[in-house]
């Protein structure tokens, strides 16, 4: 074995400086970091993308409030967005 994907194990906290340069995209996620043996992170597609496509990375089903408390940002349009009741 050797490869995980983030968020399928518990990691120690870290900086990956490129991996914020993909941007979020709600419900589409063609790129994601994995730890390899020695705890070498790479950011690889996760499905064929066609030469010149933009690559997103997703940061999970999360609301707009989630999102904003989180990473500073909201998505339009949001299908995870919540509304509470009274």
């Amino acid at each position: 074995g050797g490869e995980e994907g983030f968020g399928e194990e518990e990691l120690d906290v870290f900086l990956a400086p490129m991996a914020d340069a993909l941007n979020h995209r709600t419900g589409f996620n063609n790129a994601r970091l994995f730890v390899e043996e020695g705890g070498v992170r790479v950011m690889r597609t996760i499905h064929a993308v066609p030469a010149g496509a933009e690559l997103f990375n997703t940061y999970g089903d999360l609301s707009n409030s989630e999102l904003l408390l989180k990473y500073g940002f909201i998505s339009t349009p949001n299908p995870h967005q919540l509304a509470p009741l009274p």
